[in-house]
């Protein structure tokens, strides 16, 4: 695959970008093509026509990372009060399980 390197792109680009390919959970390179590739086939629109997510990020208010918090807080706060999950006897053996799927598996595609 073809590699494209870009020379003195501004440092408020070159962080833009990154900013956008980590709200999107992308790579730098995979949110460069995918702003190329969505550029090119919308006929080489304006950037204004552009989704704002695509180029320009949107910044979390202090109010919005508070909130996620507090909520990632209670979530966590009801994973403690459900306790450790104990193993019964009647469970079935994870190394068990793991053989007979795997012999399910070869017996599948002749191995």
């Amino acid at each position: 695959m073809p590699a494209l390197q870009v020379r003195d792109l501004p440092q408020e680009t070159y962080d833009r970008l990154a900013e956008s390919a980590r709200r999107e959970h992308r790579s730098l390179a995979q949110q460069t093509a995918h702003i190329i590739e969505w550029y090119l086939n919308h006929d080489g629109q304006h950037f204004h026509d552009v989704p704002r997510s695509v180029y320009a990020p949107t910044v979390d208010t202090p109010e919005e990372i508070a909130a996620r918090k507090e909520r990632r807080r209670l979530v966590l706060a009801r994973i403690d009060e459900m306790g450790p999950m104990l193993v019964s006897d009647d469970m079935p053996d994870v190394v068990e399980l793991i053989r007979e799927g795997r012999e399910e598996r070869d017996a599948r595609f002749g191995l």
